[in-house]
């Protein structure tokens, strides 16, 4: 990793992660907590804590709402911390203090319902953090194609970042400004709670604002500073369009990673794929499949169009379908095609 930035003696980096999870997620419609939401048959948080698992941070925790303790089980190893009231995205951070008592690693904040981000750009995000002049806090910025609702990052010439202007305080002249903030920022924690204590609720919400920390940070003299990430990876997930919006990415990623280890989709747009499906070199999906987890396909086999196949393992070589519907316990030869010789 650039800067300097070092793994512990377990192994992991001098960093902590916590994960602001505590949004009650109305614009989805649903009774179910927004960051239990599915994306490839799995809660959008397990795809940010997978992640994360490639990142190897000392700490992991995983800021909720009184309501939401329930999810602990789902999220372990991860650390669980109640955030008492919304009171903003300042406030969350906040609730993770006593548990972070003592500890002056850095301090990566990030969001659960913005599943996507990949263990590459956040070691990126945290090795700038030790980048020139030690800034104080980074920020993942990026340009969006509609800059509407987001925060803008007001920057100089360089890297250099002078404040976030949010949305709600944000004058004509602000809105202009085309780099806008993903909410993401790696922090020294040796002052984040100090710099956290001056954050007020003078604002457009009446909330804590995190994004306050840039200006307090210049205020007491230390720098601060952004890197650009990508639109696609930063997508937040507020409504069920945009979990739509999710799943299709993933559902291509997931099918784009099948391709290089040697399927062939014979209509990829068609066929659906769990988060842990495996499917073995030279298998033959047809179209109109749809797997559901716990999901192994052999090399060599051939899935036929109109199937379902949930937690069934189908031996190398098998030919399954057309119109198959195959549940745990299910005999994949039962009635089809047995292994080709």
């Amino acid at each position: 990793m650039a800067g300097n930035v070092k793994a512990n003696d377990r192994g992991t980096l001098d960093l902590a992660v916590v994960i602001l999870a505590a949004g009650s997620g109305k614009r989805m419609k649903s009774t179910l907590p927004k960051v239990l939401h599915t994306l490839a048959g799995q809660p959008m948080i397990c795809h940010l804590l997978r992640s994360l698992r490639d990142l190897r941070p000392a700490r992991t925790l995983v800021v909720v709402s009184p309501a939401m303790t329930d999810i602990a089980d789902l999220v372990a190893p991860a650390e669980i911390v109640v955030q008492d009231q919304a009171l903003g995205t300042g406030h969350a951070v906040m609730a993770a203090r006593a548990a972070l008592a003592g500890f002056r690693g850095d301090v990566l904040v990030t969001f659960a319902d913005t599943p996507l981000l990949t263990a590459a750009t956040m070691r990126r995000l945290v090795a700038a953090r030790h980048g020139p002049d030690d800034p104080a806090v980074v920020v993942l910025g990026f340009r969006p194609a509609e800059a509407a609702g987001y925060a803008r990052l007001a920057m100089d010439d360089g890297d250099g970042l002078q404040r976030i202007i949010e949305q709600a305080d944000a004058t004509p002249e602000d809105l202009t400004i085309e780099v806008c903030n993903s909410g993401m920022m790696a922090i020294d924690g040796g002052c984040l709670f100090a710099l956290l204590d001056q954050v007020d609720r003078n604002n457009a919400q009446g909330e804590f604002y995190l994004t306050d920390l840039v200006a307090l940070a210049r205020r007491a003299g230390r720098r601060a500073a952004a890197i650009m990430g990508e639109e696609e990876e930063l997508l937040g997930i507020n409504s069920q369009a945009q979990l739509a919006e999710a799943e299709a990415v993933v559902q291509r990623q997931l099918r784009q990673s099948a391709l290089e280890n040697g399927v062939l989709f014979m209509a990829p747009e068609s066929v659906s794929l769990a988060h842990d499906t495996i499917i073995g070199p030279n298998a033959v999906i047809e179209a109109d499949v749809q797997f559901g987890p716990g999901v192994e396909i052999g090399a060599g086999a051939r899935i036929k169009a109109h199937c379902r196949i949930d937690g069934v393992k189908v031996p190398p070589g098998a030919v399954v379908g057309p119109d198959a519907n195959l549940a745990p316990g299910a005999d994949p030869l039962d009635g089809r095609q047995a292994p080709q010789r």
